[in-house]
C-alpha cells in the first residue's frame, strides 16, 4: 500500500492514535507528522516549523485519549499531538529530547512529564 512519498529519513510507526481499536499508519517526515487509515486514507497531519529528526513517542492516557509526542530538537520544543491532529493545550513545551508521561509516585493525581533540556537540565512538567 503507497499512501505518499516519504524521504529515506522518515519515521513510520503502527498504532492506535485515534482510540478506534484499529492501528494507524504513523508517518513522520522533514517537518509533517501524517496519520492514515489502514485503506491509505489521510486522516490528519500537522506541520511542525522545523525538521522532525527523533522518533515520535506514543501516550495512551485512557481507553479514548491517545497522543503522540513529538520532539522538534531544533527549537527545543516539545509537543502532544492529539486524536485529531491538533496540539493539546498547554504545548509546546521546552524541551529537547524523547520525553516520558507517567506517574512518579502512587498516589499521584497528574501525570508528569520528564524531558532533557539545553546545558544537561532535566524538567518535570505537571500535566492536567
Amino acid at each position: 500500500l503507497k499512501v505518499s512519498n516519504f524521504s529515506s529519513n522518515h519515521f513510520f510507526n503502527l498504532q492506535d492514535v485515534c482510540s478506534d481499536k484499529y492501528p494507524e499508519l504513523v508517518f513522520t517526515d522533514s517537518n509533517k507528522v501524517s496519520v492514515f487509515a489502514l485503506n491509505g486514507k489521510l486522516l490528519y497531519d500537522h506541520t511542525f516549523n522545523s525538521v522532525i529528526d527523533q522518533q515520535p513517542s506514543f501516550y495512551r492516557f485512557s481507553a479514548s485519549e491517545q497522543a503522540i509526542g513529538i520532539t522538534e530538537t531544533a527549537t527545543s520544543r516539545i509537543f502532544l499531538i492529539d486524536s485529531r491532529g491538533q496540539v493539546i493545550k498547554g504545548f509546546p513545551l521546552k524541551g529537547k529530547t524523547r520525553f516520558s508521561i507517567g506517574y512518579l509516585r502512587p498516589g499521584q493525581e497528574k501525570f508528569s512529564l520528564i524531558v532533557g533540556g539545553d546545558e544537561q537540565y532535566l524538567y518535570n512538567y505537571n500535566l492536567n
